[in-house]
């Protein structure tokens, strides 16, 4: 069928790729990822509602969730879809995206899903540009554990030594004293 001249096509979606990178977030850049997701069809499915879900294997806590209005992809074409972490840092790890497309009212949907990876170069790459610093609280905390310990150790040590030394002294004075008499 034809309507004005174009394919009145089922619109088929896909993603190519899910990779890390510097996203806009209100006014400012954050980390994040884009997923290149492309209509390889004529079709044309109007205004479209999307929910991005980012989930890392093998750790049940994380999830990013985006959501999105108004969205549009044109027949026979590529666009990023930008998923913000937020104030989250990027972490090396393998992931899984679930995006869903829905028509307005909900009468169709799309439900694309695509495993990514983020290496360990990429993530410190693109922390350091978004100029999101590595939290070292962990770091801080061991640090005053241990030095905490050292000092309290250090302190038993002590005590026990001059301990012992005054018992060896009030020793030797009450031996001393009992020959005198």
């Amino acid at each position: 069928m034809h309507q004005n001249g174009t394919d009145n096509e089922e619109p088929k979606f896909s993603i190519n790729s899910v990779k890390p990178n510097i996203v806009p977030t209100s006014g400012k850049q954050a980390v994040g990822v884009l997923a290149n997701v492309h209509n390889s069809t004529n079709g044309y499915a109007g205004p479209l509602t999307a929910k991005a879900v980012v989930t890392q294997k093998g750790n049940k806590t994380f999830k990013i969730v985006t959501n999105k209005t108004a969205q549009s992809i044109a027949p026979t074409s590529n666009y990023n879809f930008i998923i913000p972490w937020g104030q989250n840092r990027l972490e090396s790890g393998e992931y899984h995206l679930k995006l869903v497309y829905k028509t307005n009212g909900g009468l169709k949907s799309w439900e694309l899903n695509k495993d990514f990876a983020i290496t360990n170069n990429d993530a410190a790459k693109y922390n350091k540009l978004a100029g999101v610093k590595p939290n070292y609280l962990w770091l801080y905390i061991l640090l005053a554990i241990l030095a905490l310990a050292i000092i309290l150790g250090l302190g038993i040590y002590l005590g026990r030594r001059n301990n012992k030394k005054n018992n060896s002294n009030n020793n030797d004075i009450n031996t001393t004293r009992r020959r005198r008499r």
